[in-house]
């Protein structure tokens, strides 16, 4: 709900790894649409992402750790995130597992989400993704929580995602192309 910027750093690191690193930060909003849903907030984020992306799959780890804090409450709760895909491409076709985990690493104070005790959560799913045309990518999830801690109960998603690239280069030229 509230904006986020950030910088990545990316590697290719050959055979199809990649390797990302991230800095970024949530910029609290302090307006009443954020103040009413309970997440106006302001933190920071470093990510970690490490992908294989050969042969039509598509295996990415990104790990994230947030500091911030609340202006409601003032607390400052520090999280760890982890999500996971696994896709394969059958020409425009995309399917696969995901998952995702969140973890509080501290107990923040009593007025933040959960009364002030941490929170956790574990989810697991599927994906199934669509190539319209040459660039704009759909692609919908469905998970399910299979472990949660101090979240109010378990809870199934269903996400909606579209990809649209705002530029793409072009193919570099064969250096000994005529």
């Amino acid at each position: 709900y509230n904006p986020y910027a950030s910088v990545w750093f990316s590697w290719f690191l050959g055979n199809g790894f990649n390797l990302s690193l991230g800095e970024g930060a949530h910029i609290g909003l302090h307006n009443d649409l954020t103040q009413a849903i309970g997440r106006d907030f302001t933190a920071f984020q470093q990510n970690l992402a490490l992908s294989y992306v050969r042969h039509n799959w598509n295996v990415t780890g990104n790990a994230f750790y947030a500091t911030g804090r609340t202006r409601e409450t003032g607390s400052q709760p520090k999280t760890f995130n982890l999500d996971m895909t696994a896709t394969k491409r059958h020409g425009r076709k995309e399917y696969g597992a995901v998952a995702y985990g969140q973890w509080d690493l501290n107990s923040p104070s009593v007025g933040y989400l959960g009364g002030g005790k941490k929170q956790s959560e574990i989810a697991v799913g599927g994906l199934f993704g669509y190539l319209l045309g040459n660039l704009v990518q759909v692609q919908a999830k469905f998970t399910t929580n299979v472990y949660q801690k101090n979240l109010g109960g378990y809870d199934t998603r269903l996400w909606l995602q579209v990809i649209l690239p705002v530029w793409t280069p072009r193919a570099p030229t064969p250096r000994n192309a005529r």
